[in-house]
């Protein structure tokens, strides 16, 4: 297997779309791939994801233009065992958030689990539950404090 640098460099049509001082950003792509498996040795799944994304995505804007970059499959298997890990770390953290009753910041974690993985565990029921708990408990202050019509409003939107 050559090089990562050659790897890089190796592209259809290279003189179309890299003009002089162009490859440089075929280099970048590789080197960005290279690092998603030092952060996924290192077990920063966090950041082997985004880098990972960041590649993909430069990937497939080259890829639109006609340019055939190689794209390693092992970085691929890299990039989904550290998404599982992250996955899961994120979906343990939305839950500890919910139990300190920080539904806000629950939701927003709830959410990103679900762009990754939208059947992951009970992720669905936990989001619904992040942005319902404090309608409902907003609903019975209310309750409590006799404003009977903005109650309803608030029962109402869950």
């Amino acid at each position: 297997m050559p090089a990562p640098h050659v790897q890089a460099l190796n592209v259809k049509n290279t003189k179309k779309i890299f003009p002089a001082g162009k490859k440089i950003k075929a280099v970048y792509y590789l080197v960005e791939l290279k690092n998603v498996s030092v952060a996924y040795n290192k077990g920063e799944n966090t950041m082997a994801v985004s880098l990972f994304q960041n590649a993909q995505a430069f990937y497939n804007k080259i890829y639109n233009h006609g340019v055939a970059l190689d794209f390693p499959d092992h970085y691929r298997s890299y990039y989904n065992e550290a998404k599982s890990a992250y996955r899961e770390e994120k979906y343990y953290r939305a839950c500890q958030l919910l139990e300190e009753k920080k539904y806000g910041a629950a939701e927003t974690i709830f959410k990103e689990v679900i762009s990754y993985s939208p059947n992951y565990k009970d992720v669905k029921e936990k989001l619904k539950e992040s942005v319902c708990e404090p309608l409902y408990n907003r609903g019975l202050a209310q309750l409590g404090n006799q404003k009977y019509k903005d109650a309803y409003d608030t029962f109402t939107t869950i």
